[in-house]
Formats: C-alpha cells, structure tokens, sequence
C-alpha cells in the first residue's frame, strides 16, 4: 500500500511560520506520510500556479496552513473548517 500523500498550501507571513510549515512536513514525512512542500519540490523557475494547482489534484489530502490561529481555509471548497492538532515530540 502506498504511503498517503499530502499537499500543504501555507502564507509566507514570516520566518518563524515557514519554519514552523518545514516542522510540520518534516515531521509528517517521519511518520511516514509522502508530504509536498515547496520549500523541498518547487524548482526556480517553475510556475507557482501550476505546482500548486499539480500537488493538490496529485495528494491525497491538502494541509492549507494559516497563521491566523488553528482555523484552517480550505482551498477547495470541501470543508468549511478544520481543526488540526499537531504532536510534535
């Protein structure tokens, strides 16, 4: 069976929360999920759109993380909100 795959979407509000997105992948691949994340996948010059648009019809699932709190937007129209808890050790 193949790893789950998810694609996480997040504002460039500041350093501290792309550093804290980076955790979140970082840890979500140790436990074994196949997590894009642009700071690892997307290559200069590549359009954003499109990577955007390709990770999110190819995962699985779509972590859209804001730094508005722990609500959540989503970003197709499929969920109203979601509340997510991350543990991090």
């Amino acid at each position: 069976m193949p790893a789950p795959s998810v694609f996480i979407s997040y504002s460039h509000d500041s350093t501290e929360h792309k550093s804290w997105v980076l955790q979140l992948a970082t840890d979500l691949r140790g436990a074994g999920v196949d997590a894009t994340l642009d700071q690892w996948d997307l290559v200069p010059g590549q359009d954003v759109a499109t990577f955007m648009h390709d990770g999110i019809a190819k995962a699985d699932w779509t972590c859209p993380a804001s730094t508005d709190g722990l609500e959540v937007l989503d970003l197709l129209g499929i969920f109203n909100q979601i509340d997510l808890a991350v543990a991090v050790n």
